[in-house]
């Protein structure tokens, strides 16, 4: 082989570290989550600006910095420390791959829940691994939220002092208030919950001739 040829075949191989190394960075800058990669040590080695965001450091800051010290709370810090030595000695691992929800720590010392999911990448020297994170501050007020507006109008449904129902368009039964369920000598609403209403209606009803 030519030395022309052969400079040439390292110029291709050149551009295309290149270009891999810019897409990687466009993917890491441009992400909505953040993304974390620590070395086998659990050093910070990529922090992207998603990350900085989400938690309030620098990547320069942090970087070469043990994550359990930057984003783990303190209590959990042993764990996950344990969790990195398994699986470095053995190759098992309860969270690796793994959609999961966890406490995290920002830079102001405040704790947030974060939904993460941590992949491997073995290389020829070590095994490194990222985790992709996504803040959860907004959906767990959300479902806290739409938590409370279920029990408020839970309170003001059971409160009611006549039956009332809620029915499929077939007739079977969704759900029936206290009162409701009273009149027909039901504990809970699981009992009744898909069933024919008709039956239930004329047990209602008779209850109810009884009275007058």
């Amino acid at each position: 082989m030519s030395q022309f040829s052969t400079d040439a075949d390292e110029g291709v191989a050149e551009d295309r570290l290149r270009l891999s190394e810019a897409m990687k960075t466009a993917i890491l800058e441009a992400s909505l989550d953040g993304i974390v990669t620590m070395d086998h040590d659990g050093r910070i080695i990529e922090f992207n600006a998603a990350a900085a965001r989400m938690f309030g450091h620098a990547p320069a800051v942090v970087a070469g910095r043990r994550l359990a010290d930057v984003i783990v709370p303190e209590r959990l810090r042993e764990r996950h420390n344990r969790g990195l030595a398994r699986y470095i000695e053995t190759g098992n691992s309860k969270m690796l791959g793994k959609h999961v929800e966890m406490p995290a720590l920002r830079a102001d010392g405040t704790e947030f829940t974060v939904e993460l999911c941590i992949v491997p990448i073995t290389t020829a020297d070590a095994t490194l691994f990222t985790a992709f994170v996504r803040d959860m501050t907004d959906r767990k007020a959300s479902e806290a939220e739409l938590r409370m507006s279920r029990e408020e109008l839970r309170a003001v449904f059971d409160a009611e002092p006549q039956c009332v129902k809620l029915l499929n368009s077939d007739g079977s039964l969704v759900d029936m208030n206290r009162a409701g369920l009273a009149m027909v000598d039901a504990d809970h609403i699981d009992q009744l919950r898909g069933k024919c209403v008709y039956p239930i209606v004329e047990a209602e009803y008779r209850e109810l001739f009884k009275r007058m």
